[in-house]
């Protein structure tokens, strides 16, 4: 188990801002192995999943909520009751599952489709909660190695999927008495600490901040305290990594991250 695994979760169990919990659970999982998508969402017999936060390019609110859900794997897995626990998606989807339409028509529909592994968890009353961690094609299929630690962190995301739950819950009921001033700030700052988390490093996000801050990459280098060469190859890479090729295209996918946080 990695450092970074170590110092994420801590920050994980000492947030206090019950709407950071997603967010939070999902960069700790990102120090394990990278992915570009998640999900996390609540599955009830006969009823449509309640999605309760997401980074992701497909329609999880509309395409994936009023129809493909009925032929994913984890959902079908939440339905059959298997046991709590990490399953990468071919544990439990038929054996030809890329050719399947769910993984054709929408898992693979954006940006194609490499791997996925979620983890299953029973919150009672007939309701499961499900992170989906999904790698498009631009990834390789998760390593052996990072499968088994995954496999390994098992019960703690699983507490952890209990408490996003039980947070949740209680911030419906005080959610509409905060100010709206205080709840768009705080979108903001998830919007700010999601952003790229699950695909760039630690420092790699510090400069992504910094940039969608309006910092040049001069002034970035004297705020980090590295040479502007260094910074210009960290930029060169988080475009790569995040599909951008310029500080417009750069600021438009973090208004949409934004605009995920608002719809979550």
């Amino acid at each position: 188990m990695n450092g970074r695994f170590i110092y994420d979760i801590a920050s994980f169990l000492s947030e206090q801002d019950e709407r950071l919990l997603p967010t939070k659970l999902a960069t700790t999982l990102a120090s394990v192995a990278s992915f570009d998508a998640w999900s996390i969402v609540c599955f009830e017999t006969d009823k449509a999943p309640t999605v309760i936060d997401y980074r992701d390019q497909r329609p999880v609110k509309t395409d994936y909520c009023e129809s493909h859900y009925l032929e994913d794997p984890f959902f079908l897995a939440a339905k059959n009751e298997v046991l709590p626990g990490a399953y990468q998606v071919t544990e439990i989807a038929p054996r030809n599952f890329q050719s399947t339409a769910y993984c054709q028509n929408y898992l693979a529909a954006t940006n194609g489709f490499s791997d996925q592994i979620g983890y299953i968890c029973s919150v009672g009353d007939g309701k499961t909660v499900v992170i989906t961690l999904t790698r498009s094609a631009t990834y390789k299929p998760f390593r052996a190695s990072e499968l088994a630690e995954f496999q390994l962190i098992a019960p703690l995301v699983t507490v952890a999927l209990q408490r996003i739950w039980t947070s949740r819950n209680e911030l419906q009921g005080t959610q509409s008495q905060a100010p709206e001033e205080d709840v768009t700030k705080k979108r903001a700052n998830v919007a700010f600490d999601s952003f790229g988390a699950t695909t760039l490093s630690p420092r790699e996000h510090q400069i992504v901040r910094l940039l969608i801050s309006g910092e040049s990459a001069k002034s970035i280098a004297r705020i980090l305290g590295i040479t502007p060469g260094t910074t210009q190859n960290h930029i060169k890479h988080i475009y790569l990594k995040l599909g951008v090729s310029s500080r417009g295209e750069l600021f438009g996918r973090f208004i949409d991250e934004l605009t995920q946080c608002e719809a979550a």
